[in-house]
């Protein structure tokens, strides 16, 4: 608000013009608004709103999650905000810490898909292979696995997990009628 009312005051006003009004119609241009032309707020401030709650309102229910354990929301403004991470690519997205023990704050937050999200949990398993670290359904895929056999060999059989990513899989023939 001070940086607007700075700006606001080192420009003239227009006569016919009042102070408030003038004042609104610099923010207009110096803040992204966080208002659609419907009158709804925008899905990016619905986003900053919500994940700021969840950090500073022991009385959200997400507060466990995030405040409770630590997780701080850094971006003093809206306009800080978007500035970081620009419009929401689409309808589909929504917002995600890159670092899961981090903060809200710059560098560290992004728009995600869900199954980008859900590869982006903290009880999400990542297995190791010469170097390489996937999520299981990430090596199904890589190797053609269906996810029933990497689960059976990992957890059923107890093979370590060097066995279970190199092992072919057997391919059942289907009969003929």
């Amino acid at each position: 608000m001070e940086r607007i009312v700075d700006i606001a005051a080192s420009l003239e006003r227009p006569k016919e013009m009042s102070s408030e009004r003038f004042r609104k119609a610099i923010r207009s241009r110096i803040t992204p608004k966080s208002i659609r032309t419907d009158g709804k707020h925008r899905p990016e401030y619905l986003a900053f709103r919500n994940a700021r709650r969840r950090c500073t309102e022991p009385s959200n229910r997400g507060w466990k999650y995030y405040g409770g354990r630590g997780i701080e929301f850094r971006f003093s403004s809206f306009a800080e905000f978007m500035e970081e991470l620009g419009d929401k690519p689409s309808p589909r997205h929504s917002l995600d810490r890159i670092d899961n023990d981090g903060h809200y704050e710059r560098g560290n937050v992004r728009w995600a898909t869900m199954p980008d999200q859900s590869r982006n949990r903290r009880n999400c398993c990542n297995y190791s292979l010469s170097g390489e670290s996937h999520t299981a359904p990430e090596w199904c895929a890589i190797l053609g696995m269906n996810r029933h056999t990497f689960h059976t060999r990992l957890y059923l059989k107890n093979w370590p997990i060097e066995k279970v990513l190199t092992t072919p899989v057997k391919r059942i023939k289907q009969r003929s009628k």
